[in-house]
């Protein structure tokens, strides 16, 4: 890879003369990068990421999903979008739910854009500002010519002007694999080069396509990974001698006048599209990310199979998962990576379930049915790297809670620990208690408060929910406590 980048910083140079890119950043306020989504968590890496931007004065655009704001509220979404604003940046509409043109009817679709206007047209007036640009999710524009014509009309109805990318890429792969740890340094070393790739490749097809280089429109994600590795992006653009123009200024060149005839079920770079229209030759497609993570993203179970697997937090301690099944539940072919150890908290009764193993320490090539259990039992078991196929043979829905510790794993037992509904654990790793608190009574999240915790709740309206280090509860209600004892591996 290192190599490949110097050979891509040489010929890049060759025609570098005023090239010149608009970045612009979709998924608002966080793109799907498994990382937290709590008010704090946005703000620090919403910090981090237009830290550049504000410090170089460069021109930024963000495209925004309000309907990814939920867990945020109202007023948690409009600081996030007064923090863009106040560094700077433009905002533009992305949509509110992120739908795909291409599964939905068209009214269904345009509503979807409007309801997504009221707090972007409020928090840009604040600034001075008017909504402008609106971003097509998936690059999707139409699937028909009667569709996409219908969607290019309203917009004009609704002044909105599409913004348009040159530069179409694959961050959002690097960066669901960035927010885990057994990925993360691979992703450092790996993520630039292969943008760096990107942007050769439609260089030299502007020039194939419209005869010259043309002021290039860069997509990327709101995602941890662009917010810690964005100086390191920006300075590979410097280094082929671009500087930073706004999507104003970059739409200004007249190949953005070119004519888009393109329709179908594809989204892709508009260089592709005027190609297509002229009807040149299609000879190759932008460099693909590397296998290693084009698997790792494929086979993310939240991904494969996001109606079983829902992520509800993520930090350096831990990933908590909600898990549930359905009868009859098949899941395809996923992975889940290694960490020190796992800990199953079963939160209903629950069937059993059969696991096909495609890798796996001990299990490869085997299929192994995990027994019925009942609600309240834990499995404290080692976090073993596994890939499988899944099936689901209980006879009614069930739901459990997958905790992975990221924390030194002392004393871990040689063989997984199973408790009955009611039982306790306590290693050098973790302290697992239950905690009954009657009505009225105070419920602190942790009995050791220099240990951060885990918490399921077991009973009431909220059974099922699973919270980091939460507040003190009022009762009646019924917890499972995961402390840990120990530091995230790595931390001194």
């Amino acid at each position: 890879m290192r190599l490949l980048a110097v050979v891509l910083a040489a010929v890049g140079m060759l025609g570098a003369a005023d090239r010149q890119v608009a970045i612009t950043i979709d998924d608002l306020p966080r793109g799907g990068d498994g990382g937290s989504r709590s008010l704090a968590a946005i703000r620090a890496m919403t910090e981090k990421l237009l830290a550049p931007f504000r410090e170089g004065h460069i021109p930024v655009i963000g495209f925004v999903n309000v309907g990814r704001a939920e867990e945020l509220g109202p007023k948690g979404l409009r600081q996030i979008l007064d923090q863009w604003l106040d560094a700077g940046a433009d905002l533009g509409n992305h949509s509110y739910s992120h739908l795909n043109i291409d599964n939905v009817p068209l009214a269904q679709y345009t509503a979807d854009i409007v309801k997504g206007e009221p707090i972007l047209r409020e928090a840009l007036a604040a600034h001075g500002k008017k909504l402008r640009y609106y971003r097509h999710p998936f690059l999707h524009t139409g699937p028909t010519a009667e569709k996409k014509r219908g969607l290019q009309a309203f917009l004009d109805a609704h002044g909105y002007r599409v913004a348009p990318v040159t530069l179409d890429d694959s961050d959002y792969e690097f960066a669901s694999l960035y927010t885990d740890p057994a990925y993360r340094d691979r992703v450092k070393q790996e993520y630039v080069p292969y943008m760096e790739s990107v942007v050769s490749f439609f260089e030299q097809r502007s020039v194939e396509v419209v005869g010259r280089e043309i002021p290039q429109t860069l997509l990327i994600h709101a995602s941890q990974m662009n917010a810690d590795l964005m100086p390191e992006l920006l300075a590979m653009f410097r280094r082929r001698g671009y500087r930073f123009v706004s999507l104003d200024e970059a739409l200004a060149d007249p190949a953005y006048r070119l004519r888009d005839d393109y329709v179908g079920r594809g989204g892709f770079s508009w260089i592709h599209r005027w190609s297509m229209t002229k009807g040149m030759t299609f000879k190759s497609a932008e460099p693909d990310p590397p296998q290693w993570v084009e698997d790792g993203f494929a086979q993310d179970p939240y991904r494969v199979a996001p109606n079983n697997y829902h992520l509800v937090f993520q930090n350096e301690w831990a990933r908590a998962t909600r898990v549930t099944f359905r009868p009859g539940d098949k899941l395809a072919v996923h992975s889940h990576p290694p960490t020190p150890t796992t800990v199953y908290v079963y939160v209903t009764d629950g069937g059993p379930i059969r696991f096909t193993h495609v890798t796996g320490e001990h299990v490869a090539g085997l299929d192994i049915t995990r027994k019925a259990v009942q609600a309240g039992g834990i499995r404290f078991a080692h976090g073993a790297p596994e890939t499988h196929t899944v099936q689901y043979l209980g006879d009614a829905p069930t739901e459990y809670a997958r905790i992975e510790l990221r924390t030194e794993p002392l004393d871990r037992p040689v063989r997984d620990v199973r408790l009955p509904p009611g039982g306790e654990f306590e290693n050098g790793q973790v302290r697992i208690l239950r905690v009954t608190c009657a009505a009225g009574v105070h419920c602190p999240a942790s009995a050791h408060p220099d240990d951060p915790a885990v918490v399921v709740t077991m009973s009431g309206p909220h059974r099922g929910e699973i919270a980091w280090s939460p507040a003190t509860a009022v009762g009646p209600v019924e917890q499972v406590r995961i402390e840990l004892k120990t530091r995230p591996v790595g931390r001194r």
